[in-house]
């Protein structure tokens, strides 16, 4: 099935993608049913693939590390693999670690190369650029598609961090040819090879000396007409768990709304923006499927 990795928590919260992903060999379903009619729970996979599709972390975590010791062959794998992602999705890094470097030797190529990808993200929160650049370089060329490319750049953000300017140029260039449909994706991609520095991680000097904007440099316009939309969630218990990766950037603002079908939802907004441009180009360094909309919308 098809479920979204919540790679990055406050340290990369500006890079929020929402990087797609799919365990091979398992069945890919559709969320509206299929012609036969219904789906069997082995359609839908394993509980612990629901609960992390759906955002619930903590529930799949339990689940997926109650069940991969029980389990054998890429089912284990599958388990292991979904206990790594929601424990870093819930900021538990050492048990996010215990699960996914034993993956990193899978053979098969997407179970390794999505392992490899959060590790390598972990170690560029910890701002070990040298290993995050080896572990993100890996995933980078296991994975297809958006996901190799997400890698790639992120690869290149910590070449970049090191100094090596050159070998971040060419792994920008490879996440360059393997991007797909991701438009933010392209952006961003473009934007590096442009020299377009990475979302600031902090105000102080990175390792290569270069010294980046501090985090906060977000406008705060009073009185402003535009804002951000990060995410719009039928909880605010997931409203506020969204709003948490996006802190960094400001105090994000949890904003009840009506949806088009009348459901009250929970809107996480940052920033406020004398101009709707201002707004677009915050939204861009965000990436995303962040949008613009008019304050009191």
């Amino acid at each position: 099935m098809t479920r979204t990795w919540t790679f990055e928590r406050a340290a990369l919260a500006a890079w929020a993608f929402g990087w797609a992903f799919f365990f091979s060999g398992f069945a890919v379903v559709s969320l509206t049913g299929c012609a036969s009619g219904g789906k069997t729970q082995a359609d839908q996979g394993p509980p612990y693939d629901q609960l992390y599709s759906t955002g619930r972390y903590a529930e799949a975590y339990e689940e997926a590390s109650k069940v991969a010791g029980s389990l054998s062959g890429k089912d284990k794998q599958h388990a292991a693999l979904v206990a790594g992602l929601s424990a870093h999705a819930l900021n538990k890094n050492p048990e996010a670690e215990k699960w996914l470097r034993p993956l990193t030797s899978s053979n098969d190529p997407q179970v390794a190369g999505e392992s490899m990808a959060t590790l390598g993200l972990i170690l560029q929160e910890q701002s070990r650029y040298a290993q995050a650049a080896e572990m993100l370089t890996g995933a980078a060329t296991k994975l297809t598609g958006d996901q190799g490319a997400r890698a790639a750049l992120y690869a290149g953000d910590s070449y970049r961090a090191l100094g090596k300017r050159d070998d971040a140029t060419r792994m920008y260039e490879l996440a360059k040819s393997k991007a797909e449909r991701d438009n933010a994706l392209k952006v961003m991609i473009s934007d590096r090879i442009a020299g377009v520095p990475p979302p600031p991680k902090g105000s102080k000097l990175s390792t290569a000396g270069n010294r980046t904007p501090a985090p906060n440099a977000m406008p705060q316009m009073r009185g402003g007409a535009f804002t951000v939309q990060v995410g719009a969630f039928s909880t605010p218990a997931l409203a506020q768990r969204e709003a948490a990766k996006f802190s960094r950037w400001g105090a994000p603002q949890i904003t009840p709304i009506t949806s088009r079908d009348g459901k009250t939802l929970y809107a996480v907004r940052l920033g406020s923006f004398a101009t709707k441009g201002d707004a677009e180009n915050f939204r861009r360094q965000i990436g995303s499927s962040a949008r613009v909309v008019p304050i009191g919308s």
